[in-house]
């Protein structure tokens, strides 16, 4: 999902960004001539370009005023002013400090930045980038005043168009990619109109930073392709030579343009700021592949009525997401009233088939499954190939309760405690091969349910919540110990860090709600804590508290906005009005456009205060809402712990239990350090 624009006020003109990923730096993206920054979103190569930025940064993207969904202004705006705007969105995106990555014309306005603001700059990435654009006698690199006429002339007249002739010059690799090439085209439409990219890139050729370049202190990486036919090589050299202890690396390839081939870019961004290069990444892999499906769902739809029936899907989703994650299992996708899922070991596969079979048969509810392990292809988060079309014609030869395995499964868990019936040879459709399928015989006795480490409970008196609220004992007092090997474990908070330990690997995070409550709940094993209380524990995280609680017995909190409070609201509302038409008579149209806004926001906010004929909203339920508000925040922050140690990750998640009254119940004793 794109995320979302916001704004920044700089002066009077108003500069769109956007933040993307939790990183532990932020990182600023400095674009070349003009962008859009939702219209990069519609690229699945720039897409992934920003989402591997995101994945080792808090990444900051902006529209340069003038482009994209920033204010036009009038005439055009100074490297100083650009170099402001760059400060303002730091400044609203809460970063004190940051990486500049300048790709292209953003260079010089980031060699701006780095030597002005030396306290804002962590780093600086330059990427493509120049000091000047025309040559002199100590500078013979560049265009020429006739080169900078032809090339204006050239793509001013095709800008937005499709054919290609932008392209040939920037990235000429790619230049006949048909699709691209509308991309691209929608991209120049979007971003500026012909003579503001014009006017733009006629100031870019009168800028010369060379004097800066020895007054920057930031650790620099310059980065640029050997046969770049728009920035030639030499400027990349020269910025690299005149900044004190740069890095310089050249890359191969003649394109200019930053989204194509980007993958070896990224890796020396990555590397330069993380001290760790990124493995390779892999369009196959060995998995197990589980088709679940109902059976008789349209025959149950039918006796149940439709909302029944989603009231049971709803439960049916999150028993076998539960399960999933118990199981080390990924979702890949629903499909109608089934799951697709992949696993790394096909005995946990099989393990969390027959506890979702079971599970599904408390609520009433019978499915057929199969597996299947072969190599898939990967293809972002979906999976395919023939080992993915094997699984579900597996899965459509099962009978009802079944679990139905390929030869392949059966023979891959021998050892493990396992049994299974065979089912004979069998000619699945559109598959050249007979397959000896097998049904597993005696289901695990684990499940993620008969351990806890879910939400769910198959019936409201299993949950046996006090009448005074109190907080209960779940669990004897535990006596603790170190990890299963002997090392340390740490859930411990530094600052706007958490430092997190466990099974002999550490990583750290930055500050969130979600990790307060984890660590709260971790200081107290076995004993459940509610969710009022972890709430406000959340006033000390980065990210803010929830409404702080009052009492945990009390009921709702009052009105959204009491009279005083809707009187003033309507009050401004009349002066804005009037402001607006003054402003409107005048011609001011930033005037006018500020009273716009400030209109609209003001009745967004009335109308969730109030609903139909005038009647003032309550707050509602403070306990339901501060369950949904603890529950969201503690997955989110179990995805984040997921993705750089996926050991804490899983224990965490078999561990916890979230609710109205929240607990940590690990399956032993363990000694945090908090």
């Amino acid at each position: 999902m794109q995320p979302e624009t916001r704004y920044a006020k700089s002066g009077d003109v108003h500069i769109a960004y956007q933040i993307v990923g939790e990183g532990p730096r932020d990182l600023v993206l400095v674009p070349g001539w003009v962008s859009h920054v939702e219209c990069v979103w519609d690229d699945p190569g720039f897409a992934r370009f920003l989402g591997r930025l995101a994945a080792f940064s808090r990444l900051i993207i902006f529209d340069k005023r003038g482009t994209g969904l920033s204010d036009r202004v009038p005439g055009i705006p100074t490297l100083e002013e650009r170099m402001d705007d760059v400060r303002t969105v730091m400044d609203a995106a809460g970063s004190e400090r940051a990486v500049l990555c300048g790709i292209s014309e953003g260079g010089p306005m980031s060699v701006l930045f780095a030597a002005t603001y030396p306290e804002r700059t962590a780093s600086l990435v330059l990427y493509g980038a120049q000091a000047k654009v025309t040559p002199d006698p100590s500078y013979p690199w560049g265009w020429t005043l006739e080169q900078l006429d032809a090339f204006v002339a050239t793509v001013t007249a095709g800008w937005g168009q499709a054919d290609a002739r932008t392209l040939a010059m920037l990235a000429p690799s790619v230049a006949e990619d048909l699709a691209l090439r509308h991309w691209w085209a929608r991209y120049e439409r979007q971003s500026a109109s012909p003579g503001a990219f014009a006017a733009l890139f006629r100031m870019n050729a009168e800028i010369d930073v060379r004097s800066v370049l020895p007054t920057i202190r930031a650790p620099t990486l310059v980065l640029h392709r050997e046969g770049d036919r728009c920035v030639t090589v030499d400027h990349g050299r020269y910025l690299a030579e005149h900044i004190p202890g740069a890095k310089y690396v050249e890359l191969p390839g003649i394109d200019h343009l930053v989204l194509v081939g980007f993958d070896p870019i990224l890796d020396e961004i990555e590397e330069f700021l993380t001290g760790v290069r990124p493995g390779p990444t892999w369009d196959r892999a060995l998995a197990t592949v589980l088709f679940t499906d109902i059976v008789g769902a349209t025959e149950q739809t039918a006796r149940l009525g439709d909302q029944r029936w989603r009231d049971l899907l709803d439960r049916y989703h999150a028993l076998i997401r539960t399960e999933l994650a118990f199981f080390r299992g990924r979702e890949v996708k629903t499909l109608g009233d089934g799951f697709l899922a992949t696993f790394d070991g096909p005995a946990r596969a099989i393990r969390c088939a027959c506890a979702i079979r079971d599970g599904l048969g408390q609520l009433g509810i019978e499915i057929r499954a199969g597996l299947h392990t072969g190599e898939c292809e990967v293809m972002g988060d979906d999976v395919g190939g023939i080992a993915v079309h094997i699984g579900a014609r597996v899965a459509a030869r099962a009978a009802p309760g079944e679990v139905l395995v390929s030869s392949t499964v059966k023979d891959l868990v021998a050892g493990s405690g396992l049994h299974f019936v065979d089912r004979g040879v069998h000619k699945l459709h559109g598959v050249p091969e007979e397959w000896r399928l097998f049904v597993v015989a005696a289901p695990p006795p684990t499940t993620a349910m008969a351990l806890g480490t879910g939400d769910l409970v198959p019936n409201a008196e299993a949950l046996d919540v006090t009448a005074e609220g109190a907080p209960r004992e779940t669990a004897p007092a535990l006596r603790g110990e170190p990890g299963a090997d002997g090392t340390e474990c740490v859930f411990h908070r530094d600052g706007e860090y958490w430092t997190l330990a466990y099974a002999g690997e550490t990583f750290r995070l930055r500050d969130a709600k979600g990790l307060h409550y984890i660590g709260h709940l971790l200081a107290a094993p076995g004993t459940e804590v509610h969710v009022g209380d972890l709430v406000a524990l959340g006033a000390g995280a980065a990210d803010g508290a929830e409404d702080a609680p009052r009492s945990v017995a009390e009921g709702h909190l009052g009105t959204v906005l009491d009279p005083r409070a809707r009187a003033e609201y309507k009050r401004r509302l009349d002066d804005l009005r009037e402001e607006l038409a003054e402003a409107t008579g005048a011609g001011d149209v930033g005037r006018a456009a500020d009273a716009s806004n400030e209109i609209e926001l003001i009745t967004k906010e009335l109308s969730a205060a109030y609903g139909l004929g005038g009647r003032p909203r309550t707050a509602g339920d403070p306990a339901e809402r501060w369950r949904k508000a603890v529950t969201n925040q503690i997955r989110r922050t179990l995805e984040r712990i997921r993705v750089g140690h996926p050991a804490l990750s899983r224990h965490l998640e078999n561990g916890l239990r979230t609710g109205v009254f929240c607990s940590y119940v690990p399956e032993r004793p363990i000694i945090w350090r908090l």
